[in-house]
């Protein structure tokens, strides 16, 4: 599973890899697009160009909350216990800072 800010597009989108087929709503679009259908939110980057992120996580329901403006829940499924966190750039650069993980 995976979430990115796209600014060009003005967006905030989750997704998953791999993909094991096409969902129907992705078929009535014309194939394969670039998100889960339905999981998409505007969001306008500022200046400073800086992405608060919090997800709340509760077994297989998860809550991203982006700069406390934007709200995305999503069912994950299949974990099997993976915790890895990741955090990438396409085309620019990324700093991460002040990650703080806690659990109940």
């Amino acid at each position: 599973y995976f979430y990115k800010v796209e600014p060009f597009h003005q967006r905030f989108v989750m997704d998953m890899w791999p993909r094991r087929i096409l969902t129907r709503n992705q078929v009535n679009l014309g194939g394969d697009i670039p998100m889960q259908s339905e999981l998409e939110r505007p969001f306008v980057l500022g200046e400073e160009k800086v992405v608060k992120l919090r997800a709340l996580v509760d077994r297989d329901c998860v809550v991203v909350y982006l700069n406390d403006q934007v709200a995305m829940s999503t069912r994950i499924y299949n974990l099997l216990g993976n915790q890895k966190w990741g955090f990438f750039a396409i085309d620019g650069k990324i700093s991460v800072r002040n990650i703080h993980v806690k659990t109940r």
